[in-house]
Protein backbone atom coordinates (compact mmCIF):
# COMPACT_ATOMS: atom_id res chain seq x y z
CA UNK A 1 0.00 0.00 0.00
CA UNK A 2 3.06 2.35 1.01
CA UNK A 3 4.74 1.43 -2.36
CA UNK A 4 1.39 2.04 -4.77
CA UNK A 5 0.99 5.91 -3.03
CA UNK A 6 4.37 6.77 -3.41
CA UNK A 7 3.55 5.80 -7.31
CA UNK A 8 0.78 8.11 -7.39
CA UNK A 9 2.40 10.80 -5.94
CA UNK A 10 5.04 10.49 -8.85
CA UNK A 11 2.51 10.30 -11.36
CA UNK A 12 0.60 13.52 -9.60
CA UNK A 13 3.63 15.35 -9.79
CA UNK A 14 4.51 14.85 -12.76
CA UNK A 15 0.89 16.24 -13.76
CA UNK A 16 1.33 19.23 -11.78
CA UNK A 17 4.91 19.95 -12.96
CA UNK A 18 2.88 20.32 -16.22
CA UNK A 19 0.28 22.39 -15.53
CA UNK A 20 2.96 24.76 -13.60
CA UNK A 21 4.82 24.73 -16.85
CA UNK A 22 1.52 25.77 -18.52
CA UNK A 23 0.52 28.45 -16.62
CA UNK A 24 4.25 30.08 -16.42
CA UNK A 25 3.61 30.10 -20.17
CA UNK A 26 0.65 31.45 -20.39
CA UNK A 27 1.23 34.18 -17.80
CA UNK A 28 5.01 35.30 -19.97
CA UNK A 29 2.98 35.47 -23.02
CA UNK A 30 -0.09 37.59 -21.41
CA UNK A 31 2.56 39.84 -19.71
CA UNK A 32 4.68 40.45 -23.05
CA UNK A 33 1.15 41.40 -24.54
CA UNK A 34 0.68 44.22 -22.32
CA UNK A 35 4.18 45.24 -22.55
CA UNK A 36 3.78 45.28 -26.03
CA UNK A 37 0.77 47.38 -25.95
CA UNK A 38 1.55 49.75 -23.64
CA UNK A 39 4.69 50.21 -25.84
CA UNK A 40 2.77 50.71 -29.28
CA UNK A 41 0.64 53.46 -26.79
CA UNK A 42 3.51 55.40 -25.45
CA UNK A 43 4.71 55.49 -29.32
CA UNK A 44 1.85 56.71 -30.63
CA UNK A 45 1.14 59.23 -27.87
CA UNK A 46 4.48 60.78 -28.82
CA UNK A 47 3.78 60.88 -32.18
CA UNK A 48 1.05 62.84 -31.05
CA UNK A 49 2.85 65.12 -29.09
CA UNK A 50 5.57 66.17 -31.94
CA UNK A 51 2.29 67.27 -34.25
CA UNK A 52 1.01 69.43 -31.47
CA UNK A 53 4.44 71.19 -31.76
CA UNK A 54 5.04 71.37 -34.77
CA UNK A 55 4.47 75.11 -36.78
CA UNK A 56 1.58 74.41 -39.33
CA UNK A 57 0.11 77.18 -41.22
CA UNK A 58 -3.05 75.71 -42.37
CA UNK A 59 -4.79 78.26 -45.31
CA UNK A 60 -7.45 77.77 -47.26
CA UNK A 61 -7.23 78.88 -50.84
CA UNK A 62 -11.24 79.98 -50.97
CA UNK A 63 -11.25 82.15 -48.06
CA UNK A 64 -8.01 82.82 -47.70
CA UNK A 65 -7.45 82.57 -43.50
CA UNK A 66 -5.03 80.86 -41.88
CA UNK A 67 -4.57 78.99 -38.10
CA UNK A 68 -2.36 76.52 -36.33
CA UNK A 69 -3.40 73.31 -36.52
CA UNK A 70 -2.91 71.27 -33.14
CA UNK A 71 -4.42 68.05 -33.58
CA UNK A 72 -4.83 67.39 -37.25
CA UNK A 73 -6.79 63.68 -35.97
CA UNK A 74 -9.28 65.56 -33.72
CA UNK A 75 -10.81 67.75 -36.59
CA UNK A 76 -12.95 66.76 -39.56
CA UNK A 77 -12.87 70.12 -41.13
CA UNK A 78 -9.86 72.63 -41.44
CA UNK A 79 -10.62 74.95 -38.90
CA UNK A 80 -9.25 78.44 -39.45
CA UNK A 81 -9.07 81.93 -37.73
CA UNK A 82 -8.81 85.20 -39.72
CA UNK A 83 -5.86 86.87 -40.72
CA UNK A 84 -5.34 90.22 -38.83
CA UNK A 85 -6.82 93.52 -40.96
CA UNK A 86 -3.39 94.13 -42.20
CA UNK A 87 -2.40 90.71 -43.15
CA UNK A 88 0.70 90.03 -41.44
CA UNK A 89 2.01 86.93 -39.90
CA UNK A 90 1.22 86.50 -35.98
CA UNK A 91 4.18 88.23 -34.07
CA UNK A 92 5.19 84.73 -32.43
CA UNK A 93 5.83 83.42 -36.20
CA UNK A 94 7.66 86.22 -37.21
CA UNK A 95 10.82 85.01 -36.20
CA UNK A 96 10.47 80.53 -37.17
CA UNK A 97 12.95 79.25 -39.22
CA UNK A 98 10.73 76.91 -41.21
CA UNK A 99 6.98 76.31 -41.35
CA UNK A 100 4.59 73.65 -42.97
CA UNK A 101 2.27 75.34 -45.46
CA UNK A 102 -0.48 73.57 -46.45
CA UNK A 103 -2.61 73.86 -49.51
CA UNK A 104 -5.94 73.34 -50.73
CA UNK A 105 -6.26 71.79 -54.15
CA UNK A 106 -9.47 70.09 -55.52
CA UNK A 107 -10.39 69.44 -51.22
CA UNK A 108 -7.54 67.44 -50.19
CA UNK A 109 -4.88 69.29 -48.66
CA UNK A 110 -0.98 69.02 -49.50
CA UNK A 111 1.69 70.22 -47.21
CA UNK A 112 4.91 71.44 -47.89
CA UNK A 113 7.92 72.17 -45.94
CA UNK A 114 8.57 76.28 -46.64
CA UNK A 115 11.58 78.55 -45.45
CA UNK A 116 11.92 81.88 -44.54
CA UNK A 117 12.94 84.20 -47.15
CA UNK A 118 13.32 87.73 -46.12
CA UNK A 119 13.42 91.41 -48.47
CA UNK A 120 14.18 94.75 -48.20
CA UNK A 121 12.30 95.17 -45.14
CA UNK A 122 9.47 92.21 -45.57
CA UNK A 123 9.43 88.46 -45.14
CA UNK A 124 7.30 85.65 -46.27
CA UNK A 125 7.73 81.73 -46.61
CA UNK A 126 8.73 79.52 -49.89
CA UNK A 127 8.53 76.27 -50.12
CA UNK A 128 11.63 74.26 -49.78
CA UNK A 129 10.89 71.83 -52.75
CA UNK A 130 10.10 74.43 -55.72
CA UNK A 131 14.11 75.89 -55.23
CA UNK A 132 12.57 79.34 -55.28
CA UNK A 133 15.90 81.75 -55.64
CA UNK A 134 16.34 85.37 -55.84
CA UNK A 135 16.76 86.40 -59.36
CA UNK A 136 16.73 90.36 -59.12
CA UNK A 137 15.95 93.09 -56.26
CA UNK A 138 12.99 91.68 -54.73
CA UNK A 139 12.37 89.24 -57.35
CA UNK A 140 12.19 85.41 -56.71
CA UNK A 141 11.70 82.61 -59.29
CA UNK A 142 11.49 78.81 -59.02
CA UNK A 143 13.85 76.20 -61.10
CA UNK A 144 11.05 74.19 -62.01
CA UNK A 145 9.75 76.67 -64.59
CA UNK A 146 11.08 80.76 -65.19
CA UNK A 147 7.59 81.78 -65.82
CA UNK A 148 6.39 81.17 -61.94
CA UNK A 149 7.57 84.49 -60.69
CA UNK A 150 6.98 86.60 -57.22
CA UNK A 151 8.13 89.80 -56.39
CA UNK A 152 7.44 92.66 -54.59
CA UNK A 153 7.03 96.24 -55.06
CA UNK A 154 6.93 98.84 -52.31
CA UNK A 155 4.84 101.79 -53.42
CA UNK A 156 6.52 104.42 -51.13
CA UNK A 157 4.73 107.98 -50.26
CA UNK A 158 1.89 106.69 -52.67
CA UNK A 159 -1.96 106.34 -51.39
CA UNK A 160 -3.78 103.46 -52.40
CA UNK A 161 -6.27 105.00 -54.42
CA UNK A 162 -3.30 106.29 -56.82
CA UNK A 163 -1.69 102.69 -56.49
CA UNK A 164 -5.20 101.32 -57.96
CA UNK A 165 -5.00 103.85 -60.36
CA UNK A 166 -1.41 102.74 -61.58
CA UNK A 167 -2.83 99.00 -61.69
CA UNK A 168 -5.75 100.36 -63.54
CA UNK A 169 -4.14 101.96 -66.36
CA UNK A 170 -1.72 98.64 -66.33
CA UNK A 171 -4.59 96.60 -67.67
CA UNK A 172 -5.20 95.26 -64.07
CA UNK A 173 -9.27 94.31 -62.69
CA UNK A 174 -11.02 93.22 -60.10
CA UNK A 175 -13.32 93.78 -57.73
CA UNK A 176 -11.58 93.11 -54.72
CA UNK A 177 -9.68 96.69 -53.70
CA UNK A 178 -6.68 94.40 -52.59
CA UNK A 179 -6.48 91.98 -55.26
CA UNK A 180 -6.06 92.78 -59.01
CA UNK A 181 -5.27 90.28 -61.94
CA UNK A 182 -4.74 90.15 -65.33
CA UNK A 183 -3.99 88.03 -68.58
CA UNK A 184 -1.29 88.49 -71.07
CA UNK A 185 -1.36 86.10 -73.52
CA UNK A 186 -0.68 82.39 -71.62
CA UNK A 187 0.46 84.05 -68.50
CA UNK A 188 -1.62 85.10 -65.99
CA UNK A 189 -0.81 87.81 -63.33
CA UNK A 190 -2.09 88.84 -60.04
CA UNK A 191 -1.44 91.63 -57.12
CA UNK A 192 -2.32 91.21 -53.65
CA UNK A 193 -1.92 94.79 -52.19
CA UNK A 194 -1.17 94.88 -48.33
CA UNK A 195 -1.36 98.60 -46.18
CA UNK A 196 0.36 98.74 -43.32
CA UNK A 197 0.11 102.32 -41.76
CA UNK A 198 -0.90 103.62 -45.05
CA UNK A 199 2.14 102.68 -46.54
CA UNK A 200 1.19 100.27 -49.37
CA UNK A 201 3.18 97.68 -50.85
CA UNK A 202 2.06 95.42 -53.63
CA UNK A 203 3.07 91.42 -53.44
CA UNK A 204 2.85 90.55 -57.67
CA UNK A 205 3.11 86.72 -58.89
CA UNK A 206 2.94 85.05 -62.58
CA UNK A 207 1.90 81.45 -63.70
CA UNK A 208 0.82 80.04 -67.34
CA UNK A 209 -2.82 79.67 -67.71
CA UNK A 210 -2.45 75.99 -67.74
CA UNK A 211 -1.66 75.63 -64.24
CA UNK A 212 -4.37 77.74 -62.51
CA UNK A 213 -5.37 74.71 -60.64
CA UNK A 214 -1.54 74.25 -59.52
CA UNK A 215 0.23 77.10 -59.00
CA UNK A 216 -2.85 79.51 -59.25
CA UNK A 217 -3.81 77.85 -56.19
CA UNK A 218 -0.52 77.75 -54.16
CA UNK A 219 0.92 81.23 -54.96
CA UNK A 220 -1.93 83.07 -53.00
CA UNK A 221 -1.20 81.01 -50.18
CA UNK A 222 2.28 81.94 -50.53
CA UNK A 223 1.68 85.45 -50.63
CA UNK A 224 -0.62 85.29 -47.66
CA UNK A 225 2.48 84.99 -45.38
CA UNK A 226 3.96 88.50 -46.38
CA UNK A 227 4.91 90.30 -43.62
CA UNK A 228 7.21 93.32 -42.28
CA UNK A 229 10.22 92.96 -40.58
CA UNK A 230 9.58 95.43 -37.67
CA UNK A 231 12.34 98.10 -36.55
CA UNK A 232 13.14 95.49 -32.92
CA UNK A 233 13.82 92.66 -35.99
CA UNK A 234 15.94 94.54 -38.06
CA UNK A 235 18.18 95.60 -34.69
CA UNK A 236 18.95 92.00 -33.86
CA UNK A 237 19.80 91.24 -37.34
CA UNK A 238 22.28 94.11 -37.28
CA UNK A 239 23.64 93.17 -34.25
CA UNK A 240 24.00 89.46 -34.93
CA UNK A 241 26.31 89.82 -38.26
CA UNK A 242 28.74 92.23 -36.49
CA UNK A 243 28.29 95.45 -38.28
CA UNK A 244 26.65 99.01 -37.57
CA UNK A 245 27.56 101.06 -40.41
CA UNK A 246 25.25 102.78 -42.63
CA UNK A 247 24.66 105.07 -45.08
CA UNK A 248 24.13 108.38 -43.88
CA UNK A 249 21.53 111.05 -45.46
CA UNK A 250 24.25 112.75 -47.64
CA UNK A 251 25.36 109.60 -48.54
CA UNK A 252 21.96 108.66 -49.76
CA UNK A 253 21.84 112.03 -51.76
CA UNK A 254 25.17 111.52 -53.56
CA UNK A 255 24.09 108.17 -54.36
CA UNK A 256 20.79 108.89 -56.00
CA UNK A 257 22.24 111.63 -57.98
CA UNK A 258 24.69 109.31 -59.51
CA UNK A 259 22.20 107.12 -60.14
CA UNK A 260 20.35 109.66 -61.57
CA UNK A 261 23.46 110.69 -64.10
CA UNK A 262 24.34 107.30 -64.90
CA UNK A 263 20.79 106.69 -66.00
CA UNK A 264 20.74 109.71 -68.31
CA UNK A 265 23.81 108.28 -70.09
CA UNK A 266 23.29 104.44 -69.66
CA UNK A 267 19.44 104.76 -71.50
CA UNK A 268 20.89 107.59 -73.89
CA UNK A 269 23.69 105.49 -75.32
CA UNK A 270 26.64 107.65 -74.28
CA UNK A 271 29.57 105.96 -72.84
CA UNK A 272 31.57 108.94 -71.90
CA UNK A 273 29.55 109.99 -68.83
CA UNK A 274 29.49 106.69 -67.81
CA UNK A 275 33.40 106.22 -67.27
CA UNK A 276 33.60 109.36 -65.09
CA UNK A 277 31.36 107.44 -62.40
CA UNK A 278 33.03 104.30 -61.81
CA UNK A 279 35.43 103.16 -59.29
CA UNK A 280 39.36 102.40 -60.21
CA UNK A 281 38.48 98.55 -59.53
CA UNK A 282 36.14 98.39 -62.15
CA UNK A 283 36.90 95.86 -64.10
CA UNK A 284 34.87 94.97 -67.62
CA UNK A 285 33.36 96.24 -70.84
CA UNK A 286 31.10 99.31 -70.43
CA UNK A 287 27.46 98.45 -71.35
CA UNK A 288 24.85 100.97 -72.40
CA UNK A 289 20.93 99.58 -72.62
CA UNK A 290 19.95 98.31 -76.01
CA UNK A 291 16.48 98.10 -75.50
CA UNK A 292 14.23 99.79 -77.72
CA UNK A 293 11.18 100.54 -75.43
CA UNK A 294 9.80 103.61 -73.92
CA UNK A 295 11.53 103.66 -70.55
CA UNK A 296 9.34 104.83 -67.85
CA UNK A 297 8.82 104.46 -63.97
CA UNK A 298 11.87 104.94 -61.92
CA UNK A 299 12.69 104.37 -58.97
CA UNK A 300 15.45 104.44 -56.79
CA UNK A 301 15.49 101.05 -54.64
CA UNK A 302 18.11 100.76 -51.32
CA UNK A 303 17.92 104.42 -50.20
CA UNK A 304 15.15 105.18 -48.85
CA UNK A 305 14.37 105.48 -45.07
CA UNK A 306 12.08 101.83 -45.18
CA UNK A 307 15.94 100.24 -46.81
CA UNK A 308 18.22 98.89 -44.68
CA UNK A 309 21.43 101.41 -46.23
CA UNK A 310 23.85 98.73 -44.54
CA UNK A 311 27.47 98.94 -46.12
CA UNK A 312 29.08 95.67 -45.97
CA UNK A 313 32.73 95.64 -46.36
CA UNK A 314 32.95 99.28 -47.70
CA UNK A 315 30.69 98.20 -50.48
CA UNK A 316 26.68 98.97 -50.67
CA UNK A 317 23.98 97.49 -52.74
CA UNK A 318 21.66 100.03 -54.96
CA UNK A 319 18.93 99.55 -57.87
CA UNK A 320 17.03 101.18 -60.10
CA UNK A 321 13.58 99.59 -61.20
CA UNK A 322 12.24 100.72 -64.57
CA UNK A 323 10.24 99.68 -67.53
CA UNK A 324 10.47 98.99 -70.83
CA UNK A 325 7.49 99.31 -73.01
CA UNK A 326 8.47 96.28 -74.32
CA UNK A 327 7.83 93.93 -71.63
CA UNK A 328 4.92 95.58 -70.02
CA UNK A 329 4.41 92.84 -67.74
CA UNK A 330 7.54 93.26 -65.41
CA UNK A 331 9.66 95.29 -63.42
CA UNK A 332 13.38 95.52 -64.89
CA UNK A 333 16.62 96.51 -62.93
CA UNK A 334 19.63 98.13 -62.66
CA UNK A 335 21.47 96.71 -59.70
CA UNK A 336 25.02 98.68 -58.93
CA UNK A 337 27.92 98.09 -56.23
CA UNK A 338 29.05 101.49 -54.75
CA UNK A 339 32.33 101.61 -53.32
CA UNK A 340 33.78 105.07 -51.88
CA UNK A 341 37.31 106.53 -52.76
CA UNK A 342 39.25 109.45 -52.02
CA UNK A 343 36.68 111.53 -54.19
CA UNK A 344 33.50 109.92 -53.10
CA UNK A 345 31.15 107.19 -54.57
CA UNK A 346 31.93 105.26 -56.76
CA UNK A 347 30.14 102.54 -59.10
CA UNK A 348 32.45 99.08 -58.59
CA UNK A 349 29.64 97.38 -60.88
CA UNK A 350 26.59 97.34 -62.22
CA UNK A 351 24.25 94.92 -64.44
CA UNK A 352 20.76 94.08 -65.37
CA UNK A 353 18.09 92.57 -64.06
CA UNK A 354 14.91 91.71 -64.93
Amino acid sequence: MKKRFKNNLKQNGKKNGIFILVCAVVITISFGTLAGCSIAKTKEDAIKEDTTKENIIIVDTETKEIANESDQSEREDVQTKPMSDDHSLDEDRLFEETMVLIFSKEGEEEPKQASLAAGNGYAFYLPDDEMWHLSGPDLWITDKNEQIALWVTHFEGESIDSVHQKLESDSYEGEENDHKWKQNGDLMYHVQLKEFEGDVWGIFYSYPTEFEEGWGRELPVIVNTFTLLDEASKEEENQSDGTGEYLGSEDCQRIKSIVDEFAAAYFGGDVNPIQQLLASTYEGKIDTYEGAGEIRDFTVKGLSDGDEKKIENGRCMVSLEFRDSNFEDMFLYLTFIFVKEENGWKIQSYGLEG
